[in-house]
């Protein structure tokens, strides 16, 4: 089981001055109580998911093939599951 406290869309400035949007952003870790994973997709706290089941989310809320942005330590496990469903995995800090 691994801690996701966040799975979110959004935007920010880009170097040109302009709106860009940014990917998909998961954020691992233990960030506020735990809730469940509407509470989690609501901003309200983390939730507890087996590696297979933060991949069949990310399918879900992301559709299509695209850019995944992993914030934290994610496990193997979640990298395999993206990339072998054809997604970019992106690293950054929490």
């Amino acid at each position: 089981m691994i801690e996701v406290a966040g799975v979110v869309f959004g935007c920010q400035w880009g170097e040109d001055g302009h709106v860009r949007p940014w990917p998909l952003r998961v954020r691992l870790g233990d960030m506020g109580p735990e809730t469940t994973v509407d509470e989690m997709l609501e901003g309200r706290g983390h939730t507890m998911m087996l590696p297979s089941q933060l991949v069949e989310l990310v399918c879900e809320l992301q559709p299509r093939a695209g850019e995944v942005e992993l914030c934290g330590e994610a496990p193997v496990a979640v990298v395999d599951g993206l990339l072998a469903r054809g997604y970019r995995v992106k690293f950054a800090r929490a």
